[in-house]
């Protein structure tokens, strides 16, 4: 009967022990699980960290492209109003001469015409 008790009690002690390696089983399992579920969320917002680095790169260079194109053609345009500045003031310059010219054609015809006349009415 002694042995029995014996025998139970180692039995029950293995039970316990099964039991407890179990629940560490399962400790460790969850634990692991855990880690594993963190780690693949770490990796999740790196790699969202990155793309988002990323997009903001491309939109520095697309801007930068954009800024470059905008002050070309702010440029180019600058460019064209001076050379049509130019050209109103130098068509400006044509007809005050041609004014001044015609002026003095007249004047010259003016007189050419009074002095034939006096010239005429004299003979």
């Amino acid at each position: 009967m002694l042995k029995r008790r014996e025998e139970e009690e180692l039995e029950r002690l293995r039970q316990g022990q099964s039991l407890k390696v179990n629940d560490l089983k399962q400790v460790i399992t969850k634990k692991q699980e855990k880690t594993i579920k963190k780690q693949a969320l770490i990796e999740s917002l790196q790699q969202k960290k990155e793309e988002k680095e990323r997009v903001a790169h491309m939109n520095k260079q697309k801007n930068l492209v954009i800024e470059s194109i905008k002050n070309f053609y702010s440029d180019r345009i600058q460019e064209l109003k001076e050379k049509i500045q130019k050209e109103r003031f130098e068509n400006k310059q044509v007809k005050i001469e041609q004014k001044c010219f015609d002026s003095v054609l007249k004047n010259l015809q003016k007189s050419t015409l009074s002095s034939g006349a006096t010239t005429n009415s004299g003979k």
